[in-house]
């Protein structure tokens, strides 16, 4: 055998079985962690594919024979079997190639050991005996997961030797002849127990054969891989074969096993009958779950890709294509068959479990196999119909370009144009297969119409209604109707997704399709009308919300989830034509035609439908989605139990589905429409209340206050469904010209929530129901700022609600309570009114930041900056001081006169300034005073000044700012970075602040720089921040133009880049510890190189020393750091670019560059081994696509030795490696992305496999 080694080796069978019974045995944690750690390692090395291999051939050999010192026990063949599989994904390479026949072979031995009836029996074998059957299935069953192993393993080498074993099917098939007899029917029970058990290991075999085909995890050489699937789509035919004759065996077996269990007595006879039965369910399961992962590969009438285009085999075409015709007849026929047998899968009432028998466990359901075929199906044939129309149309393109003649310009390729003949023939034949294709896929879109409207929609409708409430029960309890109706809508929603096309064209008199809408309007309202959320909408004053149930959200989720995806696909191919139509029509009008000039309907599958049928049709999906649109209003409103407590992350995802499907149903009516039908709902909602709050008020004193709290909550829940739904179409909408006249609906109903002041304190749900309410109608209220800032009145109404909102505060019922129940329920009660004030300061700001200056009339600007002052003195919350702060300073930007603007500024400032005299040894307070200045300079200041203004009043304001800045700012800051140098946060905001002070005073700076620039080096010396690396940053763009200050800026350049460097080179082997300091440094250097050339050409060896350090920086993971890295080695690289005009920096740097960036290069791929984030590897992508365009020739030398640092497991073969890197020097860049993604993936599954 090429497998085979001694066991007195060391690490031999002894040790090998000694660490896993360590491992799987023993009790000391410490050892079991040895044991893993030295198996892991052992996996590893090349000696475990002959021991593990020798020691299982041994184990089904001889069991009983086994000396006690290598008894395996079933743990251990698990491992065994494991380590066989995962040698087989990655260390393939260790292999030589003599031994692939023999490793085949061997795996296929162990199967068929181990599903043999007198399967290996366990080490410590159990005293008792049993009848010889039960204890045949019993050790089979024990071994069922190294089974699995073993088929996985058998997949994989089917994959990895692809090159030579090319009928893996045939070959399994052969290994397995048991599993095909001609008839099962009038077998006896045990008889046919052995032959179900055969059946069920050959399918799990062509099942694995399949899903592994595809599988990247394999570290497979690509074009092995190829190779394989090109294998798989010849046995393609063999396997649909196979599984329709196992098919027919099962249909027969059951019936026999049916007309038996009729006859047969209570007792054991039938009770082994249930057992048969079982298992014959559990193959049906098997059988329709192979046929799923089988059907990508069946191309129904695509075969015969290749036309023969050779004129010297003409004659051979017309052979061919009737071979090809017949064969695509009977898969057809085949195909036809498994369509048939899945819809009868899905319309058959689930059967009850026979028994617990093992082998009717861990198969996948049959509902859900049935309805993956009929959808895998439809996708395949779909797929086969529009390859062969793309061929159809490029076929036609050339034969245009042939009868042209010559004079036109040839089409591009690389092949000599084909015969006439030859090309006539190829069109005519795709032109034949195109419409056996498209006749093919609309009998089978017809069919399960037909099936969806007919046989299916019993069952659809059993599934919508709630348990007990129909008069018969289809299902064995409400989880199984639950679970056959998610299936059913996944069913229904995807062939709705197919027949689009014709619900584009024949929804207005098709009474079919309309049928199916129907339906899956019904599922998509499932969650209210089956209860699955509860939503109780018809609540009176008197009465309680009924029936809440508990939560199902979830379970809600994935039966509208399908349904979901049809609605938004639908109203996206609506919107298109609808679009397009509008298009054609525009275009014939203005050349004289009559838009209803086109061609006829084509079939079922047309795509280019009738503009007068597409019109009518379009216009019946908008009356659809418009009571879509209604569905979604109503289940958007919360349920009571949702209302009072926090929002649930199941929940969440429901109602963000729902607020999808509000915006697919705006899409197709426009947002417009859309926007009017909430207004509407939403005024016909406050009617009701108010009629209701009137009839409730007659009651007079009979009313108690916890019913009107009652009443209270549950209009409020209402009003925030409506609100919320209202705010996500206008956020929608670009024109708000038709929702104008209609503001005053939303207005009053953002009044009514907004206008109380106080909160429900006594109360946690109550509170819960008021704060969601009044953000709801807050996030509303930012929604309309568009029609608002132009309206002083309304934006005066508006920001004085929001005011209201923030000025209220309470302590809550538990501020003086006693107790960890009452200071947790306290605590609660302000993060929910703080969740408020965060969301009324965002929308203050949000208002002042869109309004326009005509209507910020003096009054309201006073009451804003009261409103900073206020939220100071109560000492709010720090966001929420900061978003209202933002505000105004937005507003202070836009005030036209100098002294109303100055007056603003110095009344925003004052506080602040005050706070940084009197405030010296509390960090936190001084970082809050620094942080207000710079948000006012940043949003008040530099928006309204500029030192190039041309005006006097620009000038006189500019002139204001810059002494404001120079006498009061600078001496305040210069102070704290002189007092406080090694206070990493108040350094950080003093230079954040002061950076823009230097962009607000512009020249008016400059006789200030050099001191500032002393001050930077001296303190960088002391102790080093990232932030003098940040303001090297903007110094340069700011004053790097300036010969007078290039001298100063490079010394500071030189110091700061050559401190940075060094920190980040000590700490290489941490370098995420230092991510800021990297982003900082490179940033600056990259900052340099683009503001300020020149002073880079003259600091070459600090280039040098960022490109040395490069090789560990370039490690870095986070985002921002990482990014600054490879823009550096970008620009580094650009700068050596030939076809760039010589600078000085180029040539200063040329040398340098080449020097360094090949083992840069080599580091990327080292880099990819580390499996790092998605990001990087695009980073890696770019570097290399600008290696590759600057360096050309020389970059494919870099590239070839970069790949050579990978490991074998990573690139198995020579002609891999070749291919790859001939991949990734090319100019294209989708290639080039496309090689570093898979070279990124194999790296990624080799690193994870390596760190376990």
């Amino acid at each position: 055998m090429a497998l085979r080694q001694s066991s007195a080796d060391p690490g031999g069978q002894g040790d090998v079985v000694q660490m896993l019974q360590t491992l799987y045995f023993n009790t000391d944690p410490h050892a079991r962690r040895q044991a893993d750690v030295w198996l892991r390692q052992w996996q590893k090395s090349s000696d475990a594919w002959a021991l593990s291999m020798e020691m299982l051939l041994h184990y089904t050999q001889t069991p009983g024979a086994s000396p006690a010192s290598v008894r395996l026990s079933d743990e251990a063949v698990y491992f065994l079997c494991q380590t066989l599989r995962t040698k087989t994904m990655f260390d393939f390479h260790q292999l030589p190639l003599a031994s692939h026949e023999s490793l085949c072979s061997q795996v296929l031995r162990l199967l068929q050991a181990f599903s043999a009836p007198g399967a290996p029996e366990a080490s410590c074998a159990e005293a008792t005996s049993s009848p010889s059957a039960a204890s045949s299935n019993s050790q089979r069953d024990r071994h069922r997961a190294a089974v699995t192993q073993l088929s996985l393993c058998l997949a994989d080498l089917a994959l990895q030797t692809a090159d030579k074993w090319q009928n893996p099917v045939q070959v399994i098939l052969q290994a397995f002849p048991l599993a095909l007899p001609a008839s099962d029917s009038g077998s006896d029970l045990a008889t046919g127990n052995e032959h179900g058990r055969a059946i069920a290991l050959l399918l799990l075999l062509l099942k694995h054969l399949a899903e592994e085909s595809t599988s990247r995890r394999v570290m497979a050489d690509e074009t092995v891989r190829r190779r394989h699937l090109a294998n798989m789509g010849k046995a393609a035919s063999t396997v649909m074969q196979t599984l329709l004759k196992l098919r027919q065996v099962v249909r027969n077996r059951k019936q026999g096993l049916e007309e038996k269990k009729r006859l047969a007595p209570q007792g054991q006879p039938r009770a082994a009958l249930l057992d048969a039965l079982a298992l014959n369910d559990s193959l049906l399961r098997s059988i329709l779950s192979c046929w799923r992962v089988w059907l990508p590969f069946l191309q129904p009438l695509a075969a015969g890709d290749g036309e023969d285009r050779d004129g010297d085999n003409a004659g051979l075409a017309g052979c061919a294509s009737q071979l090809l015709e017949t064969s695509a007849q009977e898969q057809q026929a085949s195909l036809a068959l498994v369509f048939s047998d899945c819809l009868e899968v899905l319309a058959a009432p689930r059967q009850p479990a026979a028994s617990n028998s093992p082998a009717a466990t861990g198969d996948e359901d049959a509902n859900e196999a049935a309805a993956s075929c009929v959808l895998r199906l439809l996708k395949s044939v779909t797929a086969s119909t529009q390859e062969l129309r793309m061929r159809f149309l490029r076929l036609q393109k050339e034969a245009a370009h042939a009868q042209a003649g010559p004079g036109v310009e040839e089409l591009s390729s690389s092949f000599s144009p084909p015969a006439p003949e030859v090309l006539e023939h190829a069109l005519r034949d795709t032109e034949a297969r195109l419409k056996a294709s498209e006749s093919f896929e609309q009998q089978l879109l017809q069919e399960i119409l037909a099936r969806c409207v007919g046989a299916l929609r019993g069952r659809l409708l059993a599934a919508l209604q709630r348990s007990g409430e129909g008069e018969g029960e289809e299902f064995e309890d409400e989880f199984d109707a639950l679970q056959a109706l998610t299936t059913l809508a996944r069913v229904y929603a995807g062939v709705a997704i197919f027949l689009i096309p014709a619900l584009m064209r024949r929804t207005h008199r098709d009474a079919q399709l309309q049928e199916l809408v129907h339906l899956l309007m019904k599922i998509s309202e499932a969650p209210r009308t089956r209860r699955i959320v509860a939503h109780a909408l018809e609540a009176t004053a008197g009465g309680s919300e009924a029936d809440e149930g508990d939560e199902g959200e979830e379970e809600a989720l994935l039966v509208i989830e399908e349904p979901m995806r049809f609605w938004m696909k639908l109203a996206e191919a609506a919107h298109r034509a609808e679009t397009a139509f509008s298009a054609c029509a525009l275009r014939g009008e203005n050349k004289g035609e009559t838009p209803g000039q086109k061609a006829p309907a084509r079939g079922l599958d047309a795509e280019a439908p009738n503009p007068d049928d597409a019109g009518q049709s379009i216009e019946a999906l908008k009356e659809v989605y418009t009571h879509l649109l209604r569905e979604c209003l109503l289940q958007v409103t919360m349920p009571k139990r949702v209302a009072a407590a926090a929002l649930s992350s199941d929940y969440d995802a429901y109602r963000r589905a729902i607020l999808d499907c509000v915006e697919d149903c705006a899409l197709l009516l426009s947002p417009e429409r859309a926007s009017l039908v909430a207004i509407d709902n939403l005024q016909q909602l406050r009617r009701r209340q108010e009629e209701e709050l009137q009839r409730v008020s007659s009651l007079g004193a009979s009313l108690t206050p916890a019913v009107a709290a009652e009443l209270h909550q549950h209009q409020e829940r209402l009003l925030e469904g409506a609100l919320v739904v209202l705010a996500k179409l206008c956020s929608l909408d670009t024109d708000f010209s038709a929702l104008k006249q209609h503001l005053q609906v939303p207005l009053a109903a953002i009044s009514v929530v907004l206008g109380a002041e106080a909160f429900p304190v006594h109360s946690l749900p109550l509170l819960h129901t008021t704060i969601y309410a009044r953000v709801a109608a807050i996030d509303l209220l930012k929604e309309l700022l568009v029609p608002l800032v132009d309206d002083a009145a309304a934006l005066q109404q508006a920001l004085q609600m929001l005011v209201r909102q923030l000025l209220t505060q309470t302590a809550g019922p538990g501020a003086g309570e006693q107790g960890g129940a009452g200071n947790r329920e306290d605590e609660e009660r302000q993060a929910m009114i703080q969740t408020l004030h965060v969301n009324a300061s965002r929308a203050v700001r949000q208002l002042c930041v869109a309004a326009k200056p005509p209507a910020l009339h003096p009054p309201l600007v006073n009451e804003l900056v009261n409103l900073t002052i206020a939220l100071a003195n109560v000492k709010a919350d720090e966001d929420v001081q900061m978003f209202v702060l933002e505000g105004v300073s937005a507003v202070a930007s836009k005030m036209e006169d100098t002294a109303t603007f100055l007056s603003v500024l110095e009344a925003l400032c004052k506080p602040a300034i005050a706070g940084l005299q009197q405030t010296e040894t509390n960090e936190a307070a001084v970082c809050w005073h620094l942080d207000c200045l710079a948000v006012i300079l940043r949003d008040a200041v530099c928006p309204g000044t500029s030192s190039s203004s041309t005006s006097h009043a620009d000038a006189s304001r500019h002139m204001s700012v810059a002494t404001f800045i120079t006498s009061s700012l600078w001496p305040l800051l210069r102070a704290q970075l002189e007092k406080l140098p090694a206070h990493q946060r108040i350094v950080e905001k003093a230079l954040r602040c002061l950076k823009h002070a230097v962009r607000c005073a512009g020249e008016g700076f400059k006789p200030l720089l050099p001191d500032f620039l002393a001050l930077l080096e001296k303190n960088a010396q002391l102790c080093l921040h990232c932030t003098y690396l940040y303001a090297a940053e903007w110094l340069a763009m700011q004053f790097g133009q300036d010969e007078q200050y290039q001298q100063p800026l490079m010394h500071l350049f030189r110091q700061l880049s050559a401190q940075a460097l060094q920190a980040i080179q000590e700490q290489s082997q941490n370098i995420d510890a230092c991510c800021d300091l990297v982003e900082d440094c490179y940033g600056m250097v990259n900052r340099y190189i683009r503001y300020c050339p020149l002073l880079v050409s003259l600091s070459p060896s600090s280039v040098q020393q960022a490109l040395m350090v490069a090789r560990s920086a370039m490690y870095v993971q986070q985002r921002e750091a990482a990014q600054v890295v490879f823009t550096f080695l970008d620009s580094c690289a650009f700068v050596c670019d030939e076809q760039r005009p010589v600078e000085p920096l180029s040539n200063a740097l040329r040398s340098i560059v080449l020097e360094h960036l090949p083992p840069l290069v080599e580091e990327a791929f080292r880099l990819l081994m580390e499996a790092p984030p998605g990001y990087v590897v695009g980073l890696i992508e770019s570097f290399l696509i600008t290696v590759v365009q600057v360096f050309r020739h020389c970059a494919e030398q870099w590239i070839g030795r970069g790949l050579l640092a990978l490991p074998p497991a990573v690139l198995p073969s020579e002609a891999m490696k070749t291919e790859l890197l001939a991949k990734l020097c090319r100019s294209d860049t989708c290639s080039v992305s496309e090689a570093v993604e898979d070279l990124a993936y194999r790296c990624e599954q080799v690193c994870l496999r390596n760190r376990a």
